[in-house]
């Protein structure tokens, strides 16, 4: 399925059931300590949890060298790879989120803050129309146990919230949130509603918090204002965008408000053709831009960390989070 610098995912079947998981097998030989620190935290917090929009982890050992997660097989594929390749409709697109704001909603509610959101971490459980979406990836998660109680600097340039971005002063759950923003407006936008020549101009970006709508689903900006900004998503919509994309987190929805709102409640509008040529547009504009798919990361003050044992062995945490 899949090669990684330390790990190999493969389809695996049970012998006696016949049923098909998804295989990661790490090397933990040579690892860097950074990397085991965020596969010890991935595997106690996916222990821990159980829903229907998050990637399941049934099972680990560890064997000559090797640590194995047997984990639920997602044969739908990555949502970044997905949306190249149909033709969704506004209400289609307002279903995904719903289920990634509810996965978060359940999060949120257990103390845990995934903090790495982005469509690469978001997976199809099937192929089929109304396939579940699946969060996956929470390398980067942290169980909170106050409202600004986290301060790495980490995620990726497009979807970190400001108040990451910025860093030293802590930050809360809400980084999620703007994230999902990011996420939306991508789907339905064709654009990231924060760029620049390098990371460094899309963080300043992200610190100002001004975004643009491509007006009429054709290049080119529009400020926001009160009136509807694109001809071509629904009010509902941009309402919903708008209200994550806040700089101030104490202002941004939280996840049980989103699911309040009524662009997830009334599932939107149809709007087939509208949206699929927003999405036409993404595959063709944002791949280009950020294609392949951004795996690094944003980290700092990262402490080097002592040992090299195996997983059983590493502490959870060692820099700051």
């Amino acid at each position: 399925l899949g090669t990684g610098t330390f790990s190999t995912v493969r389809v695996a079947t049970h012998k006696e059931t016949g049923m098909q998981y998804a295989v990661k097998a790490i090397n933990l030989v040579g690892i860097q300590p950074q990397t085991l620190v965020r596969l010890r935290r991935e595997i106690q917090v996916l222990r821990s949890l159980n829903h229907k929009n998050i990637i399941q982890l049934y099972e680990i050992f560890e064997e000559d060298g090797k640590l194995f997660m047997i984990m639920e097989l997602c044969t739908g594929g990555e949502l970044w790879h997905f949306l190249q390749r149909v033709e969704l409709s506004e209400k289609r697109v307002a279903r995904i989120i719903k289920g990634i704001v509810e996965a978060i909603h359940y999060c949120h509610q257990r103390h845990v803050a995934h903090r790495d959101l982005k469509l690469e971490n978001l997976m199809l459980e099937s192929e089929e129309e109304d396939a579940n979406i699946k969060l996956i990836d929470f390398g980067f998660s942290k169980v909170f146990s106050n409202s600004n109680g986290m301060y790495a600097i980490l995620g990726s340039p497009y979807y970190v919230a400001p108040e990451d971005a910025r860093g030293g002063q802590g930050y809360g759950c809400a980084c999620d949130m703007w994230s999902i923003g990011v996420i939306t407006f991508m789907i339905l936008c064709g654009q990231a509603p924060f760029d620049g020549e390098n990371d460094h101009e899309r963080l300043l970006a992200v610190k100002r918090g001004n975004f643009t709508y491509p007006p009429h689903g054709e290049s080119g900006s529009c400020t926001i204002v009160s009136e509807l900004p694109t001809a071509n998503l629904t009010s509902e919509a941009v309402d919903f965008i708008n209200a994550l994309l806040t700089v101030d987190p104490a202002k941004r929805l939280t996840a049980k408000a989103a699911l309040s709102h009524a662009w997830l409640r009334q599932n939107a509008r149809d709007a087939s053709a509208n949206v699929f040529t927003q999405l036409k547009r993404f595959a063709s504009s944002i791949l280009r831009s950020i294609h392949p798919p951004s795996r690094h990361v944003l980290l700092s003050d990262i402490r080097q960390m002592g040992g090299r044992g195996g997983i059983n062995q590493m502490p959870l945490a060692t820099y700051p989070t």
